[in-house]
């Protein structure tokens, strides 16, 4: 057998797949094109720092050969892929009907726009996925792209577990809009996670937030990721009130060093972390903000009931 059978390592694999995945990396790609072993239902490919195109007919063979794939795993960053190249890699996925799980990630990719609008392309197909991870961090991205990306996104409705990184991009409050309103049709979320630091995003606008809570309120593991973007007082509060209406939230994590928080702004956090009765684990990051030695003071004291119910505490206040 050419292929490389290894354990699953995340947890985020559906029971209903079999243990076994099969990882393709430029050393094993030729011998898995001759064995067309049709056994599997998960592959990994792995193609980070390499010269990806060259591989790339065979990535597209392989696929060809595994319709039956229910999760396919993605990982090519720093990769080198024309126009005709990316489109024609991520039009192969049209085949996969029987798709769950699928994870891409193409940080520092080039021509990073056509990749990711692709990507919005090929989410309208008749794919019912479960969980979708998607990395671009530092791909140039920007609101005329996630606006395409945006309508695939729409069309994927029975997403429980939806993980998408934008990290270091040019993203401004109209793609950061685009996002939500591409989540907020989607019904059965239970883990959402967006990674939008290092942009230009100031959540200007008000209770943007509030569709994506009332259509998900199972949602149990919510992860914020904002840092190095100067966020608007006010959106930021309505932020937090909306995010205080997830009874079951477990899980909280909210990345917001130097996001420009004022005593206020800071305040509301403590405010609203009394509402979440079932919080377990909760991570917060508030370092280079214009906050004092008395805002620290009164988060602890005021809030002092609230973060004693917690189990796992982290606070970076650098």
């Amino acid at each position: 057998m050419g292929g490389k059978v290894v354990k699953p390592s995340s947890q985020n694999t559906q029971t209903s797949l079999k243990k076994e995945i099969l990882l393709v990396t430029k050393n094993n790609i030729e011998e898995v094109i001759k064995e067309k072993i049709q056994q599997f239902l998960a592959i990994e490919m792995d193609f980070s720092y390499t010269e990806t195109y060259e591989y790339l007919n065979g990535i597209k063979r392989i696929l060809k050969n595994y319709r039956q794939l229910q999760s396919l795993k993605f990982h090519l960053s720093k990769c080198k892929f024309t126009d005709e190249e990316a489109r024609s890699l991520i039009k192969t996925l049209s085949i996969l009907k029987s798709l769950k799980n699928l994870f891409i990630c193409i940080n520092n990719g080039y021509p990073s726009l056509i990749l990711i609008e692709e990507v919005g392309y090929i989410l309208k197909q008749s794919f019912n996925l479960l969980f979708l991870e998607l990395n671009f961090s530092q791909c140039k991205v920007t609101d005329s792209c996630i606006k395409n990306f945006s309508i695939g996104l729409q069309t994927q409705k029975k997403i429980k577990e939806l993980n998408i990184t934008l990290s270091q991009n040019k993203i401004g409050n109209e793609g950061f809009k685009d996002i939500i309103l591409g989540i907020q049709n989607m019904k059965d979320l239970l883990v959402l996670k967006i990674d939008l630091s290092d942009n230009s995003i100031d959540l200007d606008t008000p209770q943007l937030f509030q569709s994506v809570v009332e259509n998900n309120p199972n949602i149990s593991n919510l992860q914020l990721f904002l840092a190095n973007n100067s966020l608007n007082h006010q959106g930021f509060i309505d932020l937090m009130c909306d995010i205080a209406k997830l009874d079951n939230i477990q899980t909280l994590i909210l990345q917001l060093d130097n996001c420009a928080l004022t005593s206020q702004m800071f305040k509301s956090i403590q405010l609203y972390i009394q509402y979440f009765k079932f919080l377990k684990n909760f991570d917060l990051f508030v370092s280079k903000n214009n906050l004092s030695n008395m805002d620290m003071k009164n988060f602890f004291q005021d809030g002092k009931n609230s973060l004693e119910r917690i189990e796992n505490l982290s606070l970076n206040f650098k």
